[in-house]
């Protein structure tokens, strides 16, 4: 455990790439969401503006697939 500090901070790295993927990804799509600071969840509340009458699971594969493009 005192040998792994190297992989460590390159796991913190990654997965704050990808929290910041899918932060601007969000914002994108016009959501206001912010970049937490000590987690990778990111936790935003959509409008029923943005579900346009669809339910939680295809609106996010949804915005599954905006995020991927």
């Amino acid at each position: 455990m005192r040998q792994c500090d190297d992989f460590i901070e390159m796991q913190n790295k990654r997965y704050q790439a990808r929290r910041d993927v899918v932060c601007d990804g969000l914002r994108r799509i016009g959501w206001e969401v912010e970049k937490p600071r000590a987690s990778m969840f990111v936790l935003g509340e959509g409008s029923q503006g943005h579900l346009k009458g669809k339910g939680s699971l295809e609106y996010a594969l949804d915005l599954w697939n905006m995020l991927m493009l």
